[in-house]
């Protein structure tokens, strides 16, 4: 009988746990069931971005940038951007735009923010439908998402891997003011947005002073259709007046291949490619004596010879600062060049390639690449034959080639001096001995031989220079035209 009892016992616990099991799968069925069931918030506002690598100026323009998820179908819908403006006034900023339904779209405003510090330093992101009702709203708190940059900070965002930022110390004024550089991890986190939502694109980099761009670090980092959209961003921001640092990795050649984005910006490299293996042309670039002393790998005969892989650039528009060499056949490694109004500085090699890594003068070698476009206190420059029509008038400023160019009339050309001498040479030799060899028998008549020479001399000048002279006018002039974007209301 005991035994009987304790099969029952296990017989019994077995089947309870089971009812247990049964009963818990049920639950779980049941509550995702409702889950499905329960209404689900489309489209929904995911994220958001602002600034350039989450810094932002107070007194310039700033993209936000608005990831939207969760849409059910493509449609337009109208976004909203409430936030609080510099002088501390709630700001509503409004665009159309179309969302597509099953991915993540991110859309993007240009809007202008105040500081972390205030009392409305919430930023209100809101999507209505075609009908103006509301379908999505999230509120964030601006201190979260991004960081105002100080007065005497200037941003400086690096496209590409760059590691030791903490050492360049980069000045400009005065010791104090140093940059803040912002590493991006790609050239899609720049704020390239479409023309629906923006009326100028180049505002989106308006808080930002040069642009970094390490391009062919790896074969996969750059796409020509894939970023054609945020290189149209870069060449019209630098045509505008920006300043890009395109510094060349080993995989250059291949990424790009001079394809439209060399082009546009009138760069051009050889499919051969190079090594420096010495340092001192950047050391001559460099300029600090200590540095030299200090050079990688001296002393030590186990240590590995430099190798740093340069891109070769063919002969174009610009000024050679840095190079492998003094002759004509010298590799440039440091090009300056004009592209409209801003400025592009070509790097043959990559700034943060391992080769550099080891080298004290690293630091310093990045700081004054970043520097050239503030100041000229770089070693002696090496021009280029294309660039000596350009650097022999010592233009120092745009305003004086633009001053110096109003009074160039391309085919008008003046008397040349010689012929004017020679005719007031000849005038004064018909008054002077001529006429006297004529009248010397009958001296009053010099008078009337006089006042006849000098009539036939006018009436001989006017038509000579009737018959040489254009019928067309010459007007050289140039118009600049300046919309101010900030007086529009921006609503």
């Amino acid at each position: 009988m005991t035994g009987r009892r304790r099969v029952n016992v296990r017989c019994g616990d077995s089947r309870a746990a089971l009812r247990t099991a049964l009963a818990a799968l049920l639950g779980l069925f049941v509550a995702a069931h409702i889950a499905d069931a329960s209404p689900r918030e489309s489209p929904r506002i995911a994220s958001l971005g602002i600034g350039v690598a989450g810094v932002y100026r107070t007194d310039r323009w700033c993209p936000v940038e608005v990831r939207v998820a969760d849409v059910d179908a493509d449609g337009e819908f109208m976004l909203e951007i409430d936030a609080g403006d510099p002088s501390d006034r709630i700001v509503n900023y409004r665009s159309s735009v179309r969302l597509l339904a099953k991915v993540e779209n991110r859309v993007a405003q240009l809007v202008r923010l105040g500081g972390v510090g205030r009392s409305n330093a919430q930023i209100v992101a809101r999507l209505r439908d075609a009908g103006g009702t509301i379908v999505a709203e999230r509120s964030f708190a601006l201190a979260d998402l991004a960081e105002p940059l100080e007065d005497d900070e200037s941003l400086v965002p690096i496209v590409g891997r760059l590691s030791g930022l903490d050492a360049v110390e980069y000045r400009r004024g005065h010791e104090h003011h140093q940059a803040v550089f912002r590493q991006l991890t790609s050239l899609a986190q720049l704020p390239a947005v479409g023309w629906q939502s923006l009326t100028d694109r180049t505002l989106a980099l308006d808080a930002v002073d040069t642009v970094v761009w390490l391009a062919g670090q790896s074969p996969d980092d750059f796409n020509e259709e894939r970023d054609a959209r945020h290189v149209e961003l870069l060449d019209d921001w630098v045509r505008g007046g920006g300043r890009l640092i395109l510094s060349l990795g080993p995989h250059a050649s291949q990424s790009f291949a001079n394809g439209p984005t060399l082009r546009r910006m009138n760069v051009a490299i050889q499919s051969e490619s190079s090594e420096l293996r010495q340092i001192a042309p950047l050391e001559t670039f460099v300029g600090d004596a200590a540095i030299a002393s200090g050079r990688p790998n001296a002393g030590r005969s186990d240590a590995r010879p430099f190798r740093l892989p340069i891109v070769q650039l063919a002969a174009g528009d610009g000024k050679t600062v840095a190079a492998a060499g003094q002759s004509a056949a010298a590799l440039p490694l440091v090009v300056r060049m004009p592209h409209g109004f801003g400025e592009i500085v070509v790097v043959a090699f990559d700034l943060g390639d391992e080769a550099l890594a080891a080298w004290p003068g690293r630091a310093r070698l990045s700081s004054k690449i970043f520097a050239l476009g503030e100041s000229d206190e770089s070693s002696t420059p090496v021009d280029r034959p294309l660039s000596a029509a350009w650097s022999a008038k010592a233009y120092e400023s745009l305003s004086e080639q633009l001053a110096d160019a109003l009074d160039q009339f391309p085919g008008a050309s003046p008397s040349r001096f010689w012929y004017l001498a020679a005719a007031a040479l000849g005038y004064i030799l018909v008054i002077g001995p001529l006429d006297r060899y004529v009248v010397r028998r009958k001296p009053e008549w010099t008078w009337a031989t006089f006042l006849a020479t000098v009539a036939v001399v006018a009436v001989g000048a006017y038509y000579v220079v009737r018959a040489t002279k254009a019928d067309a006018p010459l007007v050289n002039q140039l118009c600049f035209i300046d919309v101010d974007l900030t007086a529009s209301d921006a609503t």
